[in-house]
């Protein structure tokens, strides 16, 4: 997640554009998180086959949830089996670079991958102990780089998978407000990248708009200005002119260009709700208004939250195509519910069937997409 480093005596003195009030809310320096770790991690694997059905299947996420603070994300719930997965599909990619390589009389390339939002670190650990298994050849050259706005979840990252895996990974901590950065050698443009962000474009800071105009926050009060900033701008035009308010996913859009920038031929691998409860609050009546929870309760608006609560929004995935092609991206892209994405994948969606058929990495998180794109200049 983005870190912010907005002045507080911004807000009150000449104001800021709304991205970077939830950009601080969430990444600031007492932002929810830079002062918490609230990705879960699932050092014990659910026994999914030892269930009888759905009910067994959420008393054990409840347990999960009752033992301590914070949220699972889908590799959690599904660890190791949905990193498999997505090595497996990182892999098949790399094997067609290999064959063209060798087409060409070249070496094939190194596999890269960056991971944007590390979570727990588990996501990492997980897919190169399937690459370590699975492709031996390909694990001795691999390099796995992890970037997050939490200095102490990159530092959580790079003890998990250092002791998994010394010398394959490293950390880099986000600079402000998506200012992605990836280490110099992913920048190499003869060799793709493998991008994945599980679960991280749902706390991107968003822009709100009023008829074309952009919000700034006075004050803790909301203020439309004729709209002036470049990637207000930008996401503006990817999409018919928005009518009344709507929150734009301009810190995604931000993302994307800083991928393209720091590895030019990104392949990714994109998870994240398409679908959320419509919020009730004071801004339930704009368009991808977000929700925002804290702990204990629901709040009213983004701008109650002072570091004690979540922002997230929905993903628009077709907007996030619109978005892909605009920072450079071509090739092949689909967007697909985890049901068919993982369904590729039988011998793995096995491991997470119940006793009565029940399969909650296919059935459950009907409300999110996987969104996979082969890279500028790639496939």
């Amino acid at each position: 997640m983005p870190r912010g480093v907005l002045p507080r005596g911004a807000l009150r003195k000449r104001g800021a554009l709304v991205r970077d009030v939830i950009a601080d809310a969430l990444c600031g320096p007492n932002g929810y998180f830079a002062t918490r770790l609230p990705v879960l991690a699932s050092h014990t694997a659910f026994a999914f086959r030892e269930m009888k059905g759905r009910a067994d299947y959420e008393r054990a996420l409840h347990e999960r949830y009752t033992a301590r603070a914070g949220f699972l994300t889908p590799a959690e719930i599904f660890a190791p089996w949905y990193s498999y997965a997505a090595a497996r599909w990182a892999l098949a990619w790399h094997r067609v670079d290999a064959v063209k390589a060798a087409r060409s009389g070249g070496r094939p390339p190194p596999l890269r991958v960056a991971e944007f939002g590390v979570g727990s670190g588990s996501h990492a650990v997980h897919f190169l102990d399937y690459v370590r298994t699975n492709a031996p050849d390909v694990f001795v050259n691999c390099r796995y780089a992890g970037v997050d706005a939490s200095q102490d979840a990159c530092a959580n990252f790079e003890r998990r998978v250092h002791d998994a895996h010394p010398g394959v990974a490293s950390a880099v901590v986000a600079d402000a407000r998506s200012e992605w950065t990836l280490p110099a050698n992913f920048q190499d443009e003869s060799c793709p990248t493998v991008v994945f962000a599980l679960e991280l474009l749902d706390n991107l800071p968003h822009d709100k708009v009023r008829d074309g105009f952009e919000g700034w926050v006075v004050d803790g009060r909301e203020d439309f200005r004729p709209a002036a900033d470049a990637w207000v701008r930008r996401a503006l035009a990817l999409d018919d002119p928005v009518a009344g308010d709507a929150f734009v996913p301009t810190g995604c859009l931000q993302f994307l260009y800083r991928v393209f920038e720091g590895a030019p031929r990104p392949r990714l691998f994109l998870a994240d709700f398409s679908e959320l409860p419509r919020p009730t609050g004071r801004d339930a009546t704009a368009a991808n208004a977000p929700l925002v929870a804290a702990a204990d309760r629901d709040l009213d608006s983004y701008l109650d939250a002072q570091g004690n609560a979540d922002v997230f929004f929905a993903t628009d995935f077709d907007w996030l195509a619109k978005a892909y092609a605009a920072a450079g991206g071509v090739g092949t892209v689909a967007t697909v519910p985890p049901a068919e994405f993982f369904a590729r994948s039988p011998d793995l969606a096995a491991e997470t069937a119940t006793r009565s058929g029940f399969n909650p990495m296919l059935e459950d998180f009907w409300n999110t997409r996987i969104f996979l794109a082969s890279g500028r200049g790639v496939g």
